[in-house]
């Protein structure tokens, strides 16, 4: 039994198919500190742990005009961050061929969110399971009301497929199968918090040709409920990949064919991303967390000869320890 470590812009349990992210609850516009998915998403006087820290810049001088408010440069000379890390253990099924990973491992989890003026690095945003899952976001805020904004954003969506399994050994089936790389994408992205309900849609481009060389968009809509000190998140999602990455990630070119594996190509695909996780404060600085998350594959993915089942499902509980 391995001990998985992730740090944010890595991945606990690897995804082709990117659902799992993004681990992402809402964007919230840079004038609003509270970050709004997980148990840290209470207002601060109501008695659930906060793990937001605000720390104000200092060495900046001030231009303001005496007799105008200075809360708008204070704010956006505020430093904003959120870390926290995840002890616990989590288990994925198989889905694609040659996957060995259908075990329970033990994880730590790194999260960490900042912002400064308008740049942000989120990982606590859009669904609890992806930020505990590693995925995350750099960006910059191009314009933002009380809830809603629009972002510029930049990330990893799809990692890449491995052709050797846990013990470094070739896969037989993948012997000719040639390497997909981790992407990194840049896109911009709307969303909206309004009365514990956030939304999302996101459109990103692998522009620098890391990998797939093609679009992703995403749409996400979740709410988070309150139940005594529970926190819980509830969410879905719809995940649109052009045809390029579909063929990237599950496609099989004639030069790849194998025993066991026979040529494959499709056009554009999709998954459906179903979430449910929650956080209990059990001391002034700990907090028991828990969630599942199934993924469900469009039959042109199940088809291919790469992919062994039409879900994915992860599930994990552990403590979380809040700085």
């Amino acid at each position: 039994m391995k001990l998985k470590v992730v740090f944010i812009g890595g991945w606990l349990i690897g995804s082709v198919w990117g659902g799992l992210a993004p681990v992402e609850a809402a964007e919230i516009p840079y004038s609003v500190p509270e970050p709004i998915i997980g148990y840290n998403f209470q207002p601060e006087n109501d008695g659930i742990i906060s793990g937001e820290n605000d720390v104000v810049a200092s060495n900046i001088e001030s231009d303001i005009e005496p007799g105008i408010e200075s809360d708008e440069a204070e704010s956006s000379n505020t430093l904003l961050y959120d870390f926290s890390v995840l002890l616990g253990a989590g288990v994925r099924n198989r889905y694609f061929l040659g996957d060995d990973t259908n075990e329970s491992v033990p994880i730590v989890a790194v999260v960490f969110d900042l912002e400064y003026r308008n740049f942000f690095f989120e990982a606590n945003r859009k669904n609890r399971i992806n930020a505990v899952l590693g995925r995350a976001y750099a960006g910059y805020h191009i314009w933002a009301d009380e809830d809603s904004s629009i972002d510029l954003i930049s990330g990893n969506y799809i990692t890449g497929i491995e052709t050797q399994d846990k013990d470094s050994q070739p896969i037989p089936e993948l012997v000719n199968l040639k390497k997909r790389k981790d992407d990194y994408n840049f896109g911009v992205r709307y969303s909206r918090f309004k009365d514990d309900l956030y939304f999302s849609t996101e459109l990103v481009y692998d522009v620098f040709a890391t990998s797939h060389e093609s679009w992703i968009a995403d749409t996400y809509v979740g709410k988070v409920l309150t139940q005594g000190n529970w926190d819980i998140t509830v969410g879905a999602s719809l995940i649109l990949y052009s045809s390029k990455v579909t063929n990237y990630h599950a496609g099989v070119t004639p030069e790849e064919v194998a025993p066991g594996i026979s040529s494959y190509h499709t056009g554009s695909s999709y998954t459906t991303n179903f979430e449910f996780s929650a956080q209990y404060p059990v001391s002034e600085s700990w907090v028991f967390e828990t969630g599942i998350n199934y993924n469900h594959f469009s039959s042109n993915i199940k088809d291919s000869p790469l992919i062994i089942a039409d879900h994915m499902v992860v599930a994990y509980l552990g403590l979380e320890y809040v700085f």
